[in-house]
C-alpha cells in the first residue's frame, strides 16, 4: 500500500506589520477613501472589523458601514475574498 502526504499552507500578514504604506495604492486600486482603505488595510492585516474600529477611532456602527462600501468597491464577497483582492494589488 502507498501513502500520500499532503499539506496545507496559508500566509497571514502580520498583525504588528504597519499598513499604513499600502493605504495609498489600496485607496487608488479600489476607488476608496482614505478612511476606507484605512480599515482595509487593517483588515487585510488580520484584524477583526471590531479591533479595526478602535485602532482607527471609529464606531463599530461606521466601521460596518465603510466595510460595506469597501466589499462593494472592490467587488468582494467577504472578508477573506478582500484580503485576496488587496493581497494581490500589493505584489
Amino acid at each position: 500500500s502507498s501513502t500520500t502526504a499532503s499539506f496545507v499552507a496559508s500566509h497571514r500578514t502580520p498583525r504588528d506589520v504597519d499598513p499604513t504604506p499600502s493605504e495609498p495604492i489600496v485607496a487608488a486600486t479600489f476607488g476608496l477613501s482614505p478612511r476606507e482603505s484605512a480599515l482595509a488595510c487593517r483588515l487585510a492585516a488580520g484584524h477583526s472589523l471590531v479591533e479595526s474600529a478602535k485602532l482607527l477611532g471609529l464606531t463599530i456602527e461606521t466601521a460596518r458601514n465603510y466595510s460595506k462600501k469597501i466589499f462593494a468597491k472592490a467587488g468582494a464577497r467577504g472578508q477573506a475574498d478582500l484580503v485576496r483582492k488587496i493581497l494581490a494589488c500589493l505584489t
